[in-house]
């Protein structure tokens, strides 16, 4: 499963027997780009990004040979994978080069007497009250004080993603393998 150009290049000419994937982080939103990778690279299958609906998806599978995977569990974001530059400006390394909004060498979590606290780098993102659930610590999901006891979502509430329901769906439309989001998470 690649993303970068150069090695998918690499891959291609040295290794012609491998089934290359291209990574949600290549950022392949449509079937020209799909199609791109496939012509260039030899790629057999394409991950798609979770910013697409049902229909874009079904749109791509119809003007694609490659086999197209999605996402069925994991947190959402407004972010389209492989095009996200928030994070890089708090941690200095970019999620859509490195694979995770958040590296664990950036992460700390810290019991204070107001909760507990996760920093991303030194910068708090997050409290938790006694006895509620902390949420995977990224910029984007962060609740951060605007006034005295008050702090807020600034960018997106934490959500999950669960497909199970459209399974038929998917199944119908083409799609040919189901990912469950599991690194950091």
């Amino acid at each position: 499963i690649l993303a970068d150009p150069g090695l998918m290049q690499y891959a291609a000419q040295h290794h012609p027997q491998l089934r290359l994937h291209l990574s949600v982080q290549g950022s392949a939103t449509s079937a020209d780009a799909i199609n791109f990778y496939r012509e260039q690279f030899g790629v057999v299958r394409a991950v798609l990004p979770r910013v697409l609906s049902m229909e874009q998806v079904r749109r791509v599978i119809d003007r694609t040979p490659v086999e197209i995977e999605v996402f069925g569990f994991g947190s959402l974001c407004v972010m389209v994978e492989g095009r996200c530059a928030l994070s890089s400006y708090v941690t200095g390394e970019s999620p859509n080069t490195h694979g995770v909004c958040s590296p664990p060498k950036a992460v700390r979590w810290q019991e204070t007497p107001k909760g507990l606290e996760s920093r991303l780098n030194g910068v708090l993102i997050d409290r938790y009250a006694p006895g509620e659930n902390a949420g995977y610590p990224t910029l984007c999901k962060g609740r951060f004080d605007v006034a005295e006891d008050t702090n807020y979502y600034a960018i997106e509430e934490p959500t999950s993603l669960n497909t199970l329901e459209l399974l038929p769906e998917l199944m119908k439309i083409g799609v040919r393998a189901v990912k469950i989001e599991g690194r950091q998470r």
